[in-house]
């Protein structure tokens, strides 16, 4: 056994086990699948068009990471997307790494995404459209009661879905400091 987990309380080791568990929670593709739903049902409504494909990447990163949905969540949906960057960038610490942070994280969390995008079109959930190879999304609406951290997660999701659509694909890129 690791010199490191021989000097862990069993009280240290079980706070790392409820925090991976969490994780494991938050982190699902059936989570992740309802989350890009939203995203691309909002993203539709708003503008009749398909939501570019790379950007049903970025919607994981960004709503998996307390800090930037927290952002998400408080800030107005007319203020737009420019506007959480603003904050990002005028907080009394500085959290731009979190903005810098969201490429690395989109890679690490392809599988989950692309995982969650499988459930999506075997429920019939979304369809890619060939077209544009867009992702177009379904209106019929599941019957599902979410808790309380849910269901901020899912209006963070439509903001998300809402602001974005009313960039470019370049812009969005941009803003996210991504590369597609």
């Amino acid at each position: 056994m690791a010199s490191g987990l021989q000097n862990q309380t069993e009280e240290e080791w079980r706070g790392q086990v409820i925090a991976m568990n969490e994780v494991r929670i938050v982190q699902n593709p059936c989570l992740g699948a309802f989350l890009i739903w939203r995203f691309a049902a909002t993203y539709n409504e708003t503008t009749s068009q398909p939501v570019p494909f790379p950007l049903v990447f970025v919607v994981l990163p960004i709503l998996f990471q307390r800090s930037l949905r927290d952002l998400l969540t408080s800030t107005q949906r007319g203020s737009g997307f420019s506007k959480v960057i603003e904050k990002l960038a005028q907080a009394k610490m500085s959290k731009t790494d979190l903005i810098e942070s969201i490429n690395a994280r989109a890679i690490q969390l392809r599988p989950l995404t692309l995982h969650s995008l499988r459930i999506l079109i075997r429920l019939n959930l979304v369809s890619i459209d060939l077209s544009t190879t867009g992702v177009v999304a379904s209106t019929r609406k599941p019957d599902i009661d979410f808790k309380d951290d849910v269901t901020e997660m899912i209006k963070a999701s439509e903001k998300l879905g809402f602001w974005l659509s009313h960039s470019t694909l370049y812009q969005a890129a941009l803003l996210l400091r991504v590369r597609f």
